[in-house]
């Protein structure tokens, strides 16, 4: 799935920018932002392989992950915490997976 291979390259983004956050905020937001790109993965990955009555569920944890990761990126935007371009890559294909998602979530609806 494409979103599968867009939420691999906002996680590879997400270790650029952790590794380049001084020690006090690698060890708090950027392990809470890589735990949120993991955890968006993984519900990614159960939805897929769930059942068509159950995907719902995991698409809508994926979402708050989702979210969540968007708000810890702003955070470290704002407070000017690591480079600028690479923040606002990972903001990209975050809002990218979040119309895939939207999407998929409107689907199952259906």
């Amino acid at each position: 799935l494409s979103i599968i291979h867009s939420i691999y390259e906002l996680y590879k983004i997400t270790i650029i920018i952790n590794t380049s956050l001084q020690k006090q905020w690698k060890f708090s937001i950027g392990t809470a932002t890589m735990k949120n790109s993991c955890d968006l993965l993984e519900q990614i990955i159960l939805a897929k392989n769930a059942p068509k009555s159950m995907r719902g569920h995991f698409l809508e944890k994926a979402q708050v992950f989702l979210e969540v990761y968007q708000i810890n990126t702003r955070v470290m935007l704002e407070m000017k915490l690591c480079n600028e371009t690479n923040l606002f890559k990972a903001k990209e294909t975050a809002t990218k997976i979040g119309r895939m998602l939207g999407g998929w979530i409107r689907a199952t609806r259906k």
